[in-house]
């Protein structure tokens, strides 16, 4: 035995929910007021900590070799920048304290760096090493906009291992 059909009147009167409803023969739950579990961390946030981070041990191995500063202030700029544009593209996205925090202060406590200038270039070789391969492993699954910005983080993070002297 079927169901009998709902007047016109009990269609108009329910609202397309209460259709959906009387067509399925079950309840339909609208406007769910309940907690929202909060968002899933941005792919963005390992990337711009890891730019500040190395923009800081940069600065420390230029003040601790002169012979690596040009290279390494350089170096620290440019990660700077990078932290920088990936805190402003995480802001465009979802506006609020978690995305407008402030990377911590270079004066907590200096990166320790190595002696000796060849083991603090190759530290800083390693980090850039590690940056590049995190900004490209992201660009595939990125937007178009992302992918412009991780593919040329990968890219100048790979001039600078280059340069390194």
């Amino acid at each position: 035995m079927t169901a009998p059909r709902p007047t016109r009147r009990q269609l108009l009167g329910t609202g397309a929910w209460g259709t959906v409803a009387a067509l399925l023969g079950g309840p339909v739950v609208v406007g769910c007021t309940g907690p929202q579990p909060p968002p899933a961390p941005d792919p963005l946030e390992p990337v711009a900590r890891r730019a500040e981070a190395d923009a800081r041990t940069a600065e420390a191995v230029a003040a601790a070799h002169p012979t690596l500063a040009a290279a390494t202030e350089a170096l620290a700029a440019d990660r700077r920048a990078h932290a920088g544009a990936v805190r402003a593209e995480l802001r465009r996205v979802r506006p609020g304290p978690a995305a407008t925090s402030a990377p911590a202060t270079p004066s907590i406590r200096p990166p320790a760096v190595p002696t000796d200038p060849a083991a603090a270039r190759d530290e800083l070789d390693g980090s850039l090493r590690a940056a590049q391969d995190q900004a490209a492993a992201l660009v595939g699954p990125a937007p178009g906009h992302r992918a412009g910005l991780l593919a040329s983080i990968a890219a100048c993070c790979a001039s600078h291992r280059v340069v390194l002297p």
